[in-house]
């Protein structure tokens, strides 16, 4: 215990206990004696009665008792005698903060215990008194008592009840930047007993909780807002954004955490929730989260510790839009009995049975893909019918004559990660039925008047033989029409005349029939010149129709010709 020392802020020999988020600037505790009495050295506190001024009026002020032990109260009950105006005027408190920054305090709180006494049976009894400050950096000599320095900063109206007449109550005190104040308390008729007058400032203390290390901090030094703080998250967590977690030193030195750290993937809060802990083997944390780690699914492995997901096992998959916790799952097995019915020369009608064996999904997620591929020396073109719900389609652009390998494969949501096709498809073969010849595109004329051809692509089945038309180039005039043509040639200078111009057409026929006419090509005969070599072929030059300008195609021509000649 310590009597005051006209220091700004005495040493608390005998403080009392605070918790970690008090900082005190003064405590009516901390004194011996806080009232000056008759023939007392200099004491902290003043009592001013200023209601005095009829000398006939009865003085009433501020008291103290207890004094025996740090303990001391004031007290003040004279509204009986009139109107009352008492003040109490308490030592010069610092609001420098230590450190030697300078920095000021902006915002104190001061603690209010007590008692309201009989205020409960006189209507003349407030039961309230006000508050004043006096803002100045130096200690008043002469005990800070001119009352008009000062202003009034609020009201302290105690939450009583009847028959319970303490109380504890707070005000907040906002302050300029000169670094100190003198707190006046002012009894306007009431009857109050302070046992406790406690100015104070909150922080938030220096700790890690919540998977955050939170640096100290003061308490919002504004009534009107509360800046923020930058932690750190602890080993293994984060916050979602990334960046370091931000925090807000609140009301009465209370954290409030923006964005919280959250364990990483691999993670899980321990028991004490302080740190992240590795998931154990056999389980898995996919995200950020303060929640128990999983175990691993179904169909997957969980080997090793602090695991983020747990990988499939070989020949398993999830679906793209499936999280991490769903089990994993296969393709379906192949379907069964694979028919082909009704074949024309262009389509099939294929039905199937579904598989027996979903891979561990819903069977109404199963679907097909049909191929037909041609067998043989076609090119092995293939046609491709795509996500068919139903177990028979019907399966389109297919060339006559061929024989096709047609495979049904049954797919899931899985099956597009899956290459093994072979396990879920089953196949079968069936020719098409022929159609009319296909139509030839390809010739090559030979210089001594021979032309000659190549099997039409698609053939559209076996092609029994040819039809050849020829006639005059320069009217239309038919000159022969050969039939039955069982080579892929025909010497045009066996049915024309030296130095014309000839267009010959050629159709190829099936069984079935004939297909289209060829677009006419022009065969020019012309006499050997004089210097040609008796040893030389004139069948070595030749030109491909329809590429080289050799060759002529006259379309007028061979429709003019057509409806007088080729109609067989």
């Amino acid at each position: 215990m310590r009597s005051f020392n006209g220091e700004p802020n005495p040493f608390f020999a005998n403080r009392p206990m605070y918790s970690v988020n008090e900082r005190p600037l003064m405590d009516s505790r901390d004194y011996n004696r806080l009232l000056q009495e008759s023939g007392d050295a200099y004491v902290p506190w003043q009592s001013l009665d200023r209601d005095n001024n009829n000398t006939n009026m009865v003085v009433t002020k501020w008291t103290q008792t207890g004094s025996a032990t740090c303990a001391g109260t004031v007290t003040v009950c004279g509204f009986s005698e009139g109107a009352q105006e008492n003040w109490l005027i308490t030592q010069h408190i610092n609001t420098v903060l230590p450190g030697g920054g300078g920095e000021r305090l902006r915002k104190v709180t001061v603690q209010f215990e007590g008692t309201l006494n009989g205020c409960d049976i006189s209507r003349q009894c407030r039961q309230s008194f006000e508050l004043y400050k006096w803002e100045t950096s130096a200690i008043d000599r002469n005990g800070a008592t001119n009352t008009n320095n000062y202003v009034r900063v609020g009201r302290v109206s105690p939450a009583v009840t009847s028959g319970v007449m303490s109380f504890v109550d707070y005000h907040d005190i906002e302050l300029g930047t000169t670094g100190g104040f003198y707190l006046g308390v002012v009894d306007l008729s009431t009857c109050v007993t302070l046992t406790r007058i406690l100015v104070l400032y909150y922080v938030c203390p220096e700790e890690t909780s919540e998977l955050i290390s939170r640096p100290e901090a003061i308490e919002s030094q504004s009534l009107e807002g509360s800046p923020s703080v930058e932690g750190e998250c602890v080993e293994n967590s984060s916050t979602e954004s990334g960046a370091n977690p931000i925090l807000i030193c609140g009301g009465r030195g209370q954290w409030d955490v923006i964005e919280p750290c959250l364990c990483n993937p691999g993670y899980q809060l321990n028991s004490s929730q302080d740190k992240c802990s590795e998931c154990p083997e056999g389980t898995f944390s996919s995200g950020l989260g303060n929640g128990p780690c999983e175990t691993c699914p179904a169909n997957s492995v969980g080997t090793g510790t602090a695991l983020s997901l747990c990988p499939c096992l070989q020949d398993y998959y999830r679906a793209p839009y499936e999280g991490l916790s769903v089990p994993c799952t296969q393709s379906p097995g192949r379907p069964s009995d694979v028919r082909v019915s009704n074949v024309t020369n262009t389509s099939a009608i294929l039905s199937w049975s579904p598989p027996d064996n979903g891979g561990g999904r819903p069977l109404y997620e199963i679907f097909y893909t049909i191929t037909a591929t041609e067998r043989g020396g076609s090119g092995g073109e293939r046609v491709v019918v795509s996500e068919v719900n139903d177990t028979e389609t019907i399966v389109t652009g297919l060339t006559p004559g061929v024989l096709y390998t047609f495979s049904v494969s049954a797919e899931n949501d899985v099956s597009s990660q899956d290459n093994n096709i072979n396990a879920r498809s089953l196949s079968t073969t069936a020719n098409t039925q022929e159609g009319v010849g296909g139509t030839v595109t390809e010739f090559v004329v030979g210089g001594n008047g021979v032309l000659s051809w190549s099997s039409p692509v698609p053939p559209n089945g076996v092609i029994l033989y040819y039809n050849v038309i020829i006639f005059t180039a320069d009217s239309g005039q038919l000159v022969s029409r050969v039939e039955e043509l069982e080579v892929l040639s025909i010497d045009v200078s066996n049915y024309g005349e030296i130095n014309m111009d000839y267009n010959v057409t050629v159709q190829a026929v099936t069984s079935v029939g004939g297909g289209d006419f060829s677009s006419p090509v022009t065969v020019s005969l012309r006499e050997p010149s004089p210097d040609s070599n008796s040893g030389s072929n004139s069948n070595e030059a030749g030109v491909i129709a329809g590429a080289v300008v050799a060759v002529t195609f006259t379309l007028g021509v061979i429709v003019a010709a057509q409806c007088a000649y080729i109609c067989w």
